[in-house]
């Protein structure tokens, strides 16, 4: 993973995925398809601050060369894109062991108001990030826009729950879930750019699956609170499909509550999707997070879905492939694409009706 892909490998990959893509778009005039659609929303968050690798305030760019938008109008969705959020605040500020504290802050604050003026208007929406922190602003302005419990499921390899005090990193990407959920507010010191900051869900509300990497103190928060976590060996030992039942019903039982998922394209094992600032072994097969999206489309639930921590420039312009056709393959699942193929969004008489075939 050390190696750094130039910025024409990234985009000959995108061009590569898109390429292979293409045959399967369709016109978006929908009558015979059983996907029901969604007017769908779609935010970039180009914020790379919350780590230290470069390249993750790239991917909204390159998921959208690839052609993401275009697949989800070809599963009959009226797709819009609302453009990527102003990322802005002073740079190099770590304060209470937060680094680029003020940017991320300030950014997080943007992004909060651009996910809820989003929603306000009916839509589902689909965030590209950008590093995991962009979480702190999506989970906040869908609390604002809703004003009412979120259901979160959290999809990482990491529990991204360490506080500005605990985390031996200072990364803030590691500390999403802490500024997040209301029962960690009193181990919370926030750091500049970090005033505006509330926590908006409840424990009870929230659920991990795929942890494998996770600090000392992170677990502490873990077992102290008793937050839902489905682990890799949870995954193993219940199955993938079961796991996702179990947390809906534990955390939105009555399938009433706003459905937020954050899905770290880490929570993959790091052969599936390399492409990424820090990969573990042990990790989701593409399979495995198929069935998360799958199982969560088929519920209806989803409102709100974040695409984080996917870093085309890491790894070789087959690792970078890899990671974005994983990438799109899995947005595609969580808005009703189907393994077994989709249904024409119209049928061609001239196809099949046998009196029409020449």
């Amino acid at each position: 993973m050390g190696q750094v892909a130039s910025r024409s490998i990234v985009k000959d990959a995108a061009r590569t995925v898109r390429a292979a893509r293409i045959g399967n778009q369709r016109s978006p005039a929908a009558s015979y398809s059983t996907i029901a659609q969604r007017e769908i929303g779609v935010l970039g968050i180009p914020l790379h601050q919350g780590q230290r690798k470069l390249g993750v305030e790239e991917a909204p760019k390159f998921l959208r060369d690839a052609g993401l938008l275009d697949q989800l109008r070809g599963l009959g969705h009226l797709v819009k894109d609302f453009g990527d959020v102003r990322v802005e605040g002073e740079p190099n500020v770590t304060d209470c062991n937060a680094i680029e504290s003020d940017v991320v802050g300030k950014t997080s604050k943007n992004v909060r108001d651009a996910v809820a003026e989003v929603l306000r208007s009916g839509r589902v929406l689909l965030n590209l990030g950008g590093d995991h922190t962009m979480a702190i602003g999506t989970v906040n302005g869908h609390a604002q826009a809703t004003h009412s419990d979120l259901a979160v499921i959290w999809v990482d390899a990491h529990a991204d729950i360490n506080t500005p005090t605990s985390s031996e990193s200072g990364n803030i990407h590691g500390m999403a879930v802490a500024f997040l959920l209301h029962e960690m507010a009193p181990y919370i010191v926030k750091p500049k750019g970090f005033e505006w900051i509330q926590p908006c869900v409840h424990k009870e509300n929230f659920a991990f699956i795929g942890l494998r990497d996770v600090d000392n103190y992170e677990r502490h928060f873990l077992d102290q609170l008793g937050i839902t976590v489905y682990d890799m060996a949870d995954v193993d030992r219940h199955g993938i499909r079961n796991v996702v039942q179990r947390i809906l019903n534990k955390i939105n039982p009555t399938g009433t509550k706003s459905l937020h998922v954050s899905y770290d394209i880490d929570s993959l094992d790091k052969l599936v999707a390399p492409s990424t600032g820090t990969p573990v072994m042990g990790g989701l097969t593409l399979r495995e997070g198929l069935i998360i999206a799958e199982e969560v489309s088929n519920s209806g639930q989803l409102r709100v879905l974040d695409l984080a921590e996917v870093n085309l420039r890491l790894g070789s312009k087959q690792d970078a492939e890899n990671t974005l056709d994983c990438s799109l393959k899995v947005v595609d699942a969580f808005f009703g694409s189907q393994r077994r193929g989709n249904l024409p969004l119209h049928l061609d008489k001239n196809i099949v009706d046998p009196h029409h075939v020449s």
